[in-house]
């Protein structure tokens, strides 16, 4: 059986915000959410743990395989900050890549309890725009999503949008006083449903 409802990738490295706005987007569009890291946890989907970073260093067939059971009627929000391996398959219809300013994000990891090496080492990624890259290599260069340019969600910031034959991919900078509105969000999620299911 296929998706009924669209499914939501909303990325960032640790501390841009992902949990925060798909719990938000759980609420309001009375969806599943999915916190890939907590799933890791859970369902010890790791190989190992690395001791320098302090953390699990997780199976990626292991989290496809569980992930695509639980995406695959649709509807799901799935929160997590790598997604190489989430583009072998058509899950997601939008994806929200999620930055913030690298102050804020020092701060918001040294309070999680990072160490010194970690806060740098995700401070660099963000600066990199390595998700960006990894989301560009992955999804918009293979043409996974069904988002297309003229179903822009309009955000409060978003980035240059993709081309016609590039899926829906928005950024969307976020500091401490800024957040994307939720309801067109919503509202694109709610026109993707009626116009592939109704």
């Amino acid at each position: 059986m296929g998706r009924t409802l669209p499914n939501v990738l909303v990325t960032g490295v640790p501390g841009a915000g992902k949990t925060t706005l798909a719990e938000a987007l759980e609420t309001a569009w009375q969806a599943e959410r999915v916190d890939v890291a907590k799933l890791i946890q859970e369902q010890h989907l790791y190989s190992e743990f690395d001791t320098e970073r302090n953390c699990t260093v997780y199976d990626a067939d292991a989290v496809y395989d569980e992930l695509d059971a639980l995406v695959a009627s649709g509807g799901v929000i799935v929160d997590f900050h790598s997604v190489d391996f989430m583009a072998l398959r058509r899950w997601f219809d939008l994806l929200v890549v999620l930055h913030v300013p690298t102050d804020v994000l020092w701060e918001r990891l040294e309070n999680r309890g990072y160490n010194e090496a970690k806060i740098a080492e995700n401070v660099e990624c963000e600066i990199m725009r390595e998700i960006d890259n990894e989301v560009e290599e992955y999804f918009v260069e293979t043409h996974t999503c069904q988002f297309q340019k003229h179903d822009l969600i309009t955000l409060i910031q978003t980035t240059t949008p993709p081309s016609d034959l590039e899926p829906h991919v928005c950024v969307i900078e976020i500091n401490e006083h800024l957040q994307p509105n939720l309801q067109d969000i919503v509202d694109k999620l709610t026109h993707w449903k009626n116009k592939h299911f109704t």
